[in-house]
Protein backbone atom coordinates (compact mmCIF):
# COMPACT_ATOMS: atom_id res chain seq x y z
CA UNK A 1 0.00 0.00 0.00
CA UNK A 2 1.79 3.34 -1.12
CA UNK A 3 -0.88 5.74 -1.71
CA UNK A 4 -4.34 6.51 0.30
CA UNK A 5 -6.13 4.87 -2.39
CA UNK A 6 -4.02 1.50 -2.07
CA UNK A 7 -5.14 1.37 1.49
CA UNK A 8 -8.90 2.30 1.07
CA UNK A 9 -8.96 -0.30 -2.07
CA UNK A 10 -7.04 -2.76 0.22
CA UNK A 11 -9.67 -2.62 3.10
CA UNK A 12 -12.90 -2.80 0.90
CA UNK A 13 -10.76 -6.16 -0.67
CA UNK A 14 -9.92 -7.30 2.68
CA UNK A 15 -13.12 -6.32 4.59
CA UNK A 16 -15.94 -4.97 2.47
CA UNK A 17 -18.48 -5.36 5.48
CA UNK A 18 -16.44 -3.85 8.17
CA UNK A 19 -17.15 -0.96 9.88
CA UNK A 20 -15.00 2.03 8.51
CA UNK A 21 -16.38 4.69 10.35
CA UNK A 22 -19.45 6.22 12.91
CA UNK A 23 -20.24 9.55 13.17
CA UNK A 24 -22.67 10.52 16.63
CA UNK A 25 -24.28 14.13 16.47
CA UNK A 26 -26.99 14.94 19.21
CA UNK A 27 -27.49 11.36 19.89
CA UNK A 28 -27.52 10.27 16.29
CA UNK A 29 -25.91 8.08 15.02
CA UNK A 30 -24.54 7.14 11.18
CA UNK A 31 -21.93 4.63 9.92
CA UNK A 32 -20.46 3.37 6.92
CA UNK A 33 -18.59 0.26 5.95
CA UNK A 34 -15.56 -0.17 3.78
CA UNK A 35 -17.79 -0.50 1.12
CA UNK A 36 -19.88 1.75 1.99
CA UNK A 37 -17.30 4.43 1.96
CA UNK A 38 -15.52 3.44 -1.17
CA UNK A 39 -18.81 3.69 -2.96
CA UNK A 40 -18.95 7.10 -1.98
CA UNK A 41 -15.60 8.18 -2.17
CA UNK A 42 -15.38 6.78 -6.17
CA UNK A 43 -18.45 8.54 -6.98
CA UNK A 44 -17.52 11.94 -5.61
CA UNK A 45 -14.37 11.70 -6.91
CA UNK A 46 -15.53 11.44 -10.40
CA UNK A 47 -17.17 15.18 -9.81
CA UNK A 48 -13.88 16.42 -8.50
CA UNK A 49 -11.92 14.91 -11.57
CA UNK A 50 -14.34 16.28 -14.20
CA UNK A 51 -14.31 19.82 -11.98
CA UNK A 52 -10.46 19.83 -10.88
CA UNK A 53 -6.86 19.24 -12.50
CA UNK A 54 -4.26 16.62 -11.05
CA UNK A 55 -2.72 17.88 -8.08
CA UNK A 56 -5.18 20.71 -8.20
CA UNK A 57 -5.91 22.17 -4.54
CA UNK A 58 -9.60 21.82 -2.87
CA UNK A 59 -10.28 23.39 0.32
CA UNK A 60 -12.39 21.56 2.94
CA UNK A 61 -13.60 24.11 4.82
CA UNK A 62 -16.06 21.81 6.05
CA UNK A 63 -17.57 20.32 9.80
CA UNK A 64 -17.07 17.08 10.76
CA UNK A 65 -19.16 14.74 9.03
CA UNK A 66 -18.82 11.61 7.23
CA UNK A 67 -19.22 13.75 4.02
CA UNK A 68 -16.20 14.99 5.01
CA UNK A 69 -14.55 11.99 5.49
CA UNK A 70 -15.57 10.60 2.21
CA UNK A 71 -14.95 14.33 0.35
CA UNK A 72 -11.26 13.82 1.69
CA UNK A 73 -10.57 10.55 0.57
CA UNK A 74 -12.30 11.16 -3.32
CA UNK A 75 -10.09 14.56 -3.41
CA UNK A 76 -7.06 12.03 -3.01
CA UNK A 77 -8.32 8.93 -5.26
CA UNK A 78 -8.58 11.96 -7.63
CA UNK A 79 -4.82 12.86 -7.60
CA UNK A 80 -5.67 16.29 -6.36
CA UNK A 81 -4.56 17.75 -3.17
CA UNK A 82 -6.53 18.10 0.28
CA UNK A 83 -6.77 21.52 1.97
CA UNK A 84 -8.46 21.07 5.47
CA UNK A 85 -9.64 24.31 7.30
CA UNK A 86 -12.14 25.17 9.67
CA UNK A 87 -15.65 25.04 8.67
CA UNK A 88 -16.62 28.99 7.90
CA UNK A 89 -19.42 29.11 9.86
CA UNK A 90 -20.75 33.19 9.75
CA UNK A 91 -18.15 34.80 6.98
CA UNK A 92 -16.71 37.31 9.82
CA UNK A 93 -13.45 39.16 9.13
CA UNK A 94 -11.98 36.48 10.89
CA UNK A 95 -13.04 33.66 8.74
CA UNK A 96 -12.63 36.08 5.29
CA UNK A 97 -8.79 36.93 5.89
CA UNK A 98 -8.11 32.92 6.75
CA UNK A 99 -10.03 32.27 3.35
CA UNK A 100 -8.33 35.23 1.91
CA UNK A 101 -4.75 34.12 2.65
CA UNK A 102 -5.26 30.82 2.08
CA UNK A 103 -6.22 31.17 -1.26
CA UNK A 104 -3.67 33.34 -1.76
CA UNK A 105 -1.06 30.89 -0.65
CA UNK A 106 -2.18 27.77 -2.48
CA UNK A 107 -4.96 28.56 -5.29
CA UNK A 108 -7.24 26.09 -4.98
CA UNK A 109 -9.80 25.41 -7.59
CA UNK A 110 -12.33 24.02 -5.47
CA UNK A 111 -13.70 24.85 -2.20
CA UNK A 112 -16.55 22.86 -0.45
CA UNK A 113 -18.17 24.36 2.84
CA UNK A 114 -20.44 21.64 3.66
CA UNK A 115 -23.10 23.82 4.39
CA UNK A 116 -25.59 25.84 1.79
CA UNK A 117 -25.15 29.14 3.86
CA UNK A 118 -21.76 29.44 3.90
CA UNK A 119 -21.33 28.66 0.17
CA UNK A 120 -23.61 31.34 -0.52
CA UNK A 121 -22.06 33.95 1.76
CA UNK A 122 -18.42 33.26 -0.28
CA UNK A 123 -19.95 32.63 -3.90
CA UNK A 124 -21.09 36.56 -3.38
CA UNK A 125 -17.41 37.45 -2.40
CA UNK A 126 -15.60 36.52 -5.43
CA UNK A 127 -12.56 38.37 -4.24
CA UNK A 128 -12.13 35.73 -1.09
CA UNK A 129 -12.82 32.86 -3.38
CA UNK A 130 -9.98 34.10 -6.40
CA UNK A 131 -12.22 31.75 -9.39
CA UNK A 132 -12.55 28.62 -7.36
CA UNK A 133 -15.67 26.55 -7.47
CA UNK A 134 -17.36 26.73 -4.62
CA UNK A 135 -19.60 24.14 -3.55
CA UNK A 136 -22.07 23.11 -0.68
CA UNK A 137 -21.68 19.75 -1.21
CA UNK A 138 -19.82 17.01 -4.00
CA UNK A 139 -22.81 15.36 -5.56
CA UNK A 140 -21.94 12.32 -7.16
CA UNK A 141 -20.76 11.88 -10.32
CA UNK A 142 -19.31 9.17 -12.83
CA UNK A 143 -17.00 6.93 -10.51
CA UNK A 144 -15.41 5.41 -13.63
CA UNK A 145 -13.44 9.17 -13.75
CA UNK A 146 -11.92 9.03 -10.99
CA UNK A 147 -7.68 7.73 -11.19
CA UNK A 148 -7.69 5.78 -8.10
CA UNK A 149 -4.76 3.55 -9.25
CA UNK A 150 -1.21 4.18 -10.42
CA UNK A 151 -1.03 7.58 -7.91
CA UNK A 152 2.25 8.97 -7.21
CA UNK A 153 3.54 7.66 -3.74
CA UNK A 154 5.75 10.71 -3.67
CA UNK A 155 2.13 13.36 -4.59
CA UNK A 156 0.54 15.67 -2.12
CA UNK A 157 -2.61 14.24 -0.14
CA UNK A 158 -2.91 17.58 1.97
CA UNK A 159 -1.73 20.93 2.27
CA UNK A 160 -1.79 20.94 6.31
CA UNK A 161 -1.96 24.61 7.33
CA UNK A 162 -0.45 25.17 10.60
CA UNK A 163 -2.06 27.18 13.51
CA UNK A 164 -0.55 30.21 12.96
CA UNK A 165 0.24 30.27 16.94
CA UNK A 166 3.35 32.04 15.68
CA UNK A 167 2.95 34.28 12.10
CA UNK A 168 0.58 33.26 9.75
CA UNK A 169 -0.35 29.70 9.27
CA UNK A 170 1.70 28.28 6.82
CA UNK A 171 1.00 25.10 4.40
CA UNK A 172 2.89 21.84 5.20
CA UNK A 173 3.63 19.56 2.39
CA UNK A 174 2.23 15.70 3.36
CA UNK A 175 2.68 12.85 0.83
CA UNK A 176 0.25 9.63 0.53
CA UNK A 177 3.73 8.45 1.47
CA UNK A 178 4.21 10.84 4.62
CA UNK A 179 0.75 9.55 5.90
CA UNK A 180 1.16 6.22 5.48
CA UNK A 181 4.26 5.72 7.24
CA UNK A 182 3.73 7.97 10.16
CA UNK A 183 0.04 6.56 10.90
CA UNK A 184 1.90 3.06 10.71
CA UNK A 185 5.04 4.10 13.13
CA UNK A 186 2.01 5.36 15.80
CA UNK A 187 0.27 2.24 14.97
CA UNK A 188 3.53 0.30 15.55
CA UNK A 189 4.45 1.95 18.68
CA UNK A 190 1.15 1.93 20.57
CA UNK A 191 1.00 -1.59 19.44
CA UNK A 192 -2.71 -0.95 17.63
CA UNK A 193 -4.09 -3.87 15.58
CA UNK A 194 -7.35 -4.65 14.01
CA UNK A 195 -9.06 -5.39 17.09
CA UNK A 196 -8.72 -2.03 18.31
CA UNK A 197 -11.11 0.97 17.85
CA UNK A 198 -10.55 4.86 18.02
CA UNK A 199 -12.36 7.83 19.04
CA UNK A 200 -12.03 11.21 18.53
CA UNK A 201 -14.08 14.43 18.79
CA UNK A 202 -11.11 16.77 17.90
CA UNK A 203 -11.59 19.24 14.44
CA UNK A 204 -10.77 16.92 11.22
CA UNK A 205 -8.86 20.00 9.88
CA UNK A 206 -6.69 19.85 12.20
CA UNK A 207 -3.40 17.11 12.39
CA UNK A 208 -4.10 15.81 16.17
CA UNK A 209 -7.76 14.97 14.66
CA UNK A 210 -6.95 14.28 10.72
CA UNK A 211 -4.16 11.58 10.90
CA UNK A 212 -4.63 10.17 14.64
CA UNK A 213 -8.15 9.95 14.72
CA UNK A 214 -8.96 8.92 11.04
CA UNK A 215 -6.12 7.92 9.40
CA UNK A 216 -4.35 6.00 12.04
CA UNK A 217 -7.47 3.48 12.36
CA UNK A 218 -7.67 3.53 8.56
CA UNK A 219 -4.19 2.62 8.39
CA UNK A 220 -4.17 -0.28 11.10
CA UNK A 221 -7.32 -1.16 9.80
CA UNK A 222 -10.12 -0.75 12.72
CA UNK A 223 -13.06 1.41 13.13
CA UNK A 224 -12.92 5.63 14.34
CA UNK A 225 -15.67 6.68 15.97
CA UNK A 226 -15.80 10.17 15.28
CA UNK A 227 -17.69 13.24 17.48
CA UNK A 228 -18.34 16.73 16.81
CA UNK A 229 -15.65 19.23 18.29
CA UNK A 230 -19.09 21.33 19.74
CA UNK A 231 -20.44 18.59 21.30
CA UNK A 232 -17.75 17.73 23.24
CA UNK A 233 -16.97 21.49 24.49
CA UNK A 234 -20.34 21.80 25.32
CA UNK A 235 -20.92 18.72 27.19
CA UNK A 236 -17.48 16.75 27.82
CA UNK A 237 -19.98 13.64 29.60
CA UNK A 238 -20.48 13.21 25.41
CA UNK A 239 -17.04 11.98 24.54
CA UNK A 240 -16.98 9.87 27.58
CA UNK A 241 -20.37 8.11 27.41
CA UNK A 242 -19.34 7.06 23.72
CA UNK A 243 -16.89 4.57 25.89
CA UNK A 244 -19.90 3.06 27.30
CA UNK A 245 -21.89 2.81 24.49
CA UNK A 246 -19.37 2.05 21.87
CA UNK A 247 -16.07 0.86 23.77
CA UNK A 248 -13.67 2.80 21.92
CA UNK A 249 -9.98 1.30 23.00
CA UNK A 250 -7.96 4.06 22.25
CA UNK A 251 -8.59 8.38 22.17
CA UNK A 252 -7.31 11.16 23.16
CA UNK A 253 -7.19 15.10 24.06
CA UNK A 254 -4.88 18.20 24.16
CA UNK A 255 -4.76 19.12 28.05
CA UNK A 256 -7.66 21.16 28.29
CA UNK A 257 -9.92 18.67 27.01
CA UNK A 258 -9.32 16.13 29.99
CA UNK A 259 -9.27 19.54 32.53
CA UNK A 260 -13.12 20.02 31.00
CA UNK A 261 -13.98 16.51 32.08
CA UNK A 262 -12.50 16.88 35.42
CA UNK A 263 -14.46 20.25 36.15
CA UNK A 264 -18.03 19.27 34.55
CA UNK A 265 -18.42 15.94 35.28
CA UNK A 266 -19.90 14.98 38.28
CA UNK A 267 -19.27 12.27 40.78
CA UNK A 268 -23.15 11.24 39.74
CA UNK A 269 -22.24 10.87 35.94
CA UNK A 270 -19.42 9.38 36.14
CA UNK A 271 -20.80 6.15 38.18
CA UNK A 272 -23.04 5.85 35.41
CA UNK A 273 -19.95 5.36 32.72
CA UNK A 274 -18.06 2.69 31.70
CA UNK A 275 -14.07 3.17 31.06
CA UNK A 276 -12.50 -0.39 31.50
CA UNK A 277 -11.94 -0.74 27.95
CA UNK A 278 -9.75 2.72 27.02
CA UNK A 279 -6.24 1.36 26.64
CA UNK A 280 -4.67 4.29 25.46
CA UNK A 281 -5.44 8.30 26.55
CA UNK A 282 -3.17 10.38 25.07
CA UNK A 283 -2.36 13.73 25.61
CA UNK A 284 -0.54 16.25 23.24
CA UNK A 285 -1.10 19.24 20.78
CA UNK A 286 -0.23 21.82 24.18
CA UNK A 287 1.96 21.67 27.22
CA UNK A 288 0.99 18.07 28.96
CA UNK A 289 0.07 18.39 32.53
CA UNK A 290 1.13 15.83 34.83
CA UNK A 291 -0.92 17.28 37.72
CA UNK A 292 -4.07 17.10 35.19
CA UNK A 293 -3.45 13.35 34.36
CA UNK A 294 -3.45 12.51 37.56
CA UNK A 295 -6.57 14.14 38.47
CA UNK A 296 -8.67 12.48 35.17
CA UNK A 297 -6.99 8.79 36.18
CA UNK A 298 -8.65 9.88 40.45
CA UNK A 299 -11.75 11.39 39.27
CA UNK A 300 -12.66 8.87 36.86
CA UNK A 301 -11.26 5.56 38.29
CA UNK A 302 -14.86 4.93 39.83
CA UNK A 303 -15.77 4.23 35.77
CA UNK A 304 -12.67 2.01 35.50
CA UNK A 305 -10.46 4.07 34.18
CA UNK A 306 -6.76 2.92 34.91
CA UNK A 307 -3.92 5.63 35.23
CA UNK A 308 -1.97 2.95 33.20
CA UNK A 309 -3.71 4.00 30.54
CA UNK A 310 -2.46 7.67 29.96
CA UNK A 311 -0.22 8.21 27.62
CA UNK A 312 1.84 11.56 26.82
CA UNK A 313 3.04 12.32 23.38
CA UNK A 314 4.05 15.01 20.59
CA UNK A 315 4.04 15.94 17.22
CA UNK A 316 3.70 18.63 14.94
CA UNK A 317 2.50 19.22 11.71
CA UNK A 318 5.75 19.28 9.70
CA UNK A 319 6.77 15.88 10.75
CA UNK A 320 2.86 15.17 9.35
CA UNK A 321 1.98 14.84 13.05
CA UNK A 322 3.64 12.35 15.47
CA UNK A 323 6.61 12.82 16.53
CA UNK A 324 7.01 10.86 19.85
CA UNK A 325 5.67 9.58 22.47
CA UNK A 326 5.55 6.97 26.17
CA UNK A 327 5.20 3.43 25.69
CA UNK A 328 1.53 2.27 26.18
CA UNK A 329 0.81 0.97 30.13
CA UNK A 330 3.64 3.09 31.32
CA UNK A 331 1.09 5.37 32.30
CA UNK A 332 1.91 8.25 34.61
CA UNK A 333 5.44 7.24 35.67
Amino acid sequence: MKTVAELLRTRVDENPDGLACTFTKAGERTSLTYAELWTDVMATAGTITALTRPQDRCVLAMPSSLDFVSTLFAVAVAGRVAVPLPEIGALNAQASERIERVVADCSPTLLVTGEAESALSLRSRPDLTAGATVLDKVEPGDPTLAQGDGLDPGSLFILQYTSGSIGHPKGVRVTHENVLHNSATIGSAWGLSTSWSGLTWLPLFHDMGLLGGLMVPLRMGFPSHLLPTSDMLRHPLNWLRMFSELGPTASGSPDFGYRKCIERVREEDVATLDLSRWDIAFSGSEPISSATMEAFARHFAPAGFRASAMLACYGLAENTVFVTGSEPSQGLT
